[in-house]
């Protein structure tokens, strides 16, 4: 099986029948109503959202399982209407009554005079983050200063926080003008984009790394440094381990 059908119950094609089939709409796309899709099962909820990426490109190389599990996350989002983007230039547009699947003529990589493309994900309770408009994850695991150590340095993708300090929901977004930070070990709280330019940061990356927040506060500039809030101290005794990753899949 495919990275996309792993534990996916109903991914024999001789169940396709069962499902509610997506809809053409015109020339935009295909479209499905959001009620039927969030009446459906998991496993089935992911089949549907294969087959409409499949009646758009004719496969689904490049689509991993992560990525689906974002459609669904944006499906179970209750407020307005978003998008998010896949390989392969598909778009995917929810409102509150259904959700669109779209194939731009046009690559979806804005260059780099044009607009960023904003983002911004909640995360309930330990787990991973799948990122569409970076193609990045990020993981979220508890653990005990037994396990770890008192840690000082760690890898630019690695970080570790005071979980009694670092509680959930978190919030996960890139840059916006007026973000401020404070460095772990700085005095302080100074403007992201000067740390940004501090650290000699490609004006890409700056507009693209996720930024990990808790009450308000960045607390960690993935793939950079964390932040004082929430440190590790020596009364610190459960710990929050956040990892990122390229791409969907986690090794």
């Amino acid at each position: 099986l495919s990275e996309t059908e792993r534990g996916d119950p109903i991914s024999e094609k001789g169940n396709i029948g069962r499902l509610p089939l997506p809809c053409r709409e015109g020339g935009r796309g295909v479209r499905f109503s959001l009620s039927k899709l969030k009446s459906l099962h998991i496993a089935a909820q992911r089949r549907l959202i294969r087959k409409a990426i499949m009646m758009l490109k004719g496969d689904i190389r490049r689509i991993t399982f992560d990525h689906i599990e974002a459609v669904i996350s944006l499906s179970e989002k209750n407020s307005g209407s978003k998008n998010i983007h896949l390989p392969d230039r598909i778009r995917i547009e929810k409102n509150n009554e259904g959700i669109m699947f779209i194939r731009e003529h046009q690559s979806l990589r804005m260059p780099e005079s044009d607009k960023t493309i904003l983002y911004c994900y909640e995360i309930l309770s330990p787990g991973r983050m799948f990122i569409p408009e970076i193609g990045a994850t990020l993981k979220f695991s508890y653990k005990t200063i037994e396990e770890i150590g008192y840690v000082y340095h760690v890898e630019q993708t690695l970080a570790f926080f005071d979980a009694d300090v670092v509680q959930f929901p978190l919030h996960i977004r890139n840059f916006r003008p007026g973000d401020r930070f404070n460095p772990l070990g700085v005095n302080g709280t100074q403007k992201l984009k000067t740390y940004f330019i501090n650290v000699r940061a490609a004006k890409t990356d700056r507009l693209q790394c996720p930024l990990v927040l808790c009450k308000g506060e960045i607390i960690w500039v993935a793939g950079y440094r964390t932040g004082e809030f929430g440190k590790i101290t020596p009364k610190t005794q459960k710990v929050l381990k956040a990892e990122l990753f390229s791409g969907g899949s986690i090794r």
